[in-house]
């Protein structure tokens, strides 16, 4: 057994194989005493794919991250499907369907602007909507690349990439934002945790400014992206 600290919230995850533990080395805490994490063998056979096999130590991994998910909801934290990167400071989230390029996207964001941007988590963040406040916290769950920092960082925007030749970018209303984050939001089973988990992605929409960015694999695709935020806080 061993504990971890994320997104402020403190958990003790009995597991079975050392995969997690080593998964989660950058978010373990000597706090005890906090929520409890075990799966059980139908949890961890429920994590797997008919389009893929995976260890039984990935399915424990999956299965425990699930339940975080679930009992951070209620706190008004949820799971967005998104790379995030902070720049100066701030946050920038780029959503879209699998292989797309989030994580190309948010690579070429440090390559252009160097120490300035930090890789916050690069498949599975954390949001928490605090107030007026939207947060997004690195977790250890972080795509194939585990590209991810144990920071919270207040979130300056988010990007709803498209492939495309030309690179542009436009703001989105919440009508038209709403079902692409809801492609990327987490969806729990139970009802009463559904229907929270849409109001705080609403919550997102409603203090995030949110665009559709067309774009190459280029920095001129970052370029364009930060032309419309800036130094703007």
């Amino acid at each position: 057994m061993f504990s971890i600290k994320i997104a402020d919230h403190v958990f003790d995850i009995d597991n079975r194989y050392p995969y997690l533990e080593d998964l989660c080395r950058d978010y373990l805490t000597d706090e005890r005493n906090g929520r409890y994490i075990s799966v059980s063998d139908e949890e961890m056979e429920r994590e797997q794919s008919p389009d893929a096999e995976f260890p039984p130590e990935y399915h424990e991994s999956t299965a425990v991250y699930r339940k975080i998910c679930e009992l951070l909801i209620p706190d008004g934290i949820f799971l967005f499907h998104c790379s995030a990167v902070s720049i100066d400071g701030r946050a920038v989230l780029f959503g879209a369907p699998s292989g797309t390029g989030k994580s190309t996207h948010a690579k070429l964001w440090r390559q252009v602007f160097d120490d300035r941007v930090q890789i916050i988590n690069d498949d599975k963040p954390l949001i928490r909507i605090d107030g007026d406040t939207v947060l997004v916290y690195g977790t250890p769950w972080a795509g194939k690349h585990s590209m991810q920092t144990n920071i919270n960082v207040p979130v300056r925007a988010l990007f709803m990439l498209e492939r495309a030749k030309e690179n542009s970018v436009e703001t989105l209303s919440i009508h038209d934002a709403y079902p692409l984050a809801l492609n990327q939001t987490y969806r729990p089973d139970d009802v009463m945790l559904m229907k929270k988990t849409l109001e705080l992605m609403n919550g997102l929409l409603d203090r995030v400014p949110v665009y559709r960015l067309k774009c190459s694999i280029s920095e001129d695709a970052v370029n364009t992206a930060y032309s419309v935020i800036g130094d703007k806080r």
